[in-house]
């Protein structure tokens, strides 16, 4: 386990969590979250809905109303340069690819209001940002 994460609701009742796990397949580095309502933690679960190439350095953050855990990071899925990718725990496993085609990293999250950015560096040393898509 490395690059741990976590993010505690805004009524501080649940706390998610995000770890780089390399252990589980022996092979390319995924990422797992898990929530936690009080001291019960539900099981842990693979993020990305895909196991390709590597998943790294996860982020959390949770919705204003409590009711989503965001979670970006990256991931080499394709084959090609590093991407950011993000979902939440509504979208069921599926996963969005919030970064264009130059090398990102680093992905960084927060929400507020109705809004959820989410920011990475490019390999261009630059830093990129969008909006989570609703």
């Amino acid at each position: 386990m490395s690059a741990p994460a976590a993010a505690v609701s805004p009524d501080g009742k649940k706390t998610a969590f995000a770890w780089m796990d390399k252990r589980r397949d022996g092979k390319d580095p995924d990422v797992y979250w898990t929530l936690a309502t009080g001291l019960s933690i539900s099981t842990d679960g693979p993020v990305s809905d895909s196991t390709a190439g590597d998943q790294n350095h996860p982020q959390l953050a949770f919705s204003p109303d409590g009711k989503l855990v965001y979670a970006v990071w990256e991931d080499r899925r394709s084959g090609g340069g590093q991407q950011i990718y993000g979902t939440h725990s509504g979208l069921k496993g599926k996963n969005l690819a919030l970064s264009g085609q130059s090398r990102a990293a680093y992905p960084a999250i927060a929400c507020g209001g109705e809004m959820v950015a989410v920011v990475w560096e490019t390999d261009r040393e630059t830093v990129e940002f969008a909006q989570f898509p609703k």
